[in-house]
């Protein structure tokens, strides 16, 4: 019974920890948030995207 809790406690670790480093990507993305041009925009939206991938390979290790 102990493992069980053991391991709903470090999965809701992990969870906030994901849910952590998705605010700071949101955070970057408003940070540069006025685009001059829609070029602009997608090198931002692909950078975002190509970050947020990154991370869930990374936790699907």
């Amino acid at each position: 019974m102990n493992d069980i809790r053991e391991a709903l406690a470090k999965g809701q670790k992990e969870m906030l920890f994901q849910k952590g480093k998705i605010k700071q990507l949101r955070t970057k993305l408003r940070a540069v948030s006025s685009p001059r041009s829609t070029g602009d925009m997608l090198k931002l939206l692909s950078a975002f995207a190509e970050a947020v991938g990154k991370e869930l390979e990374e936790t699907k290790k």
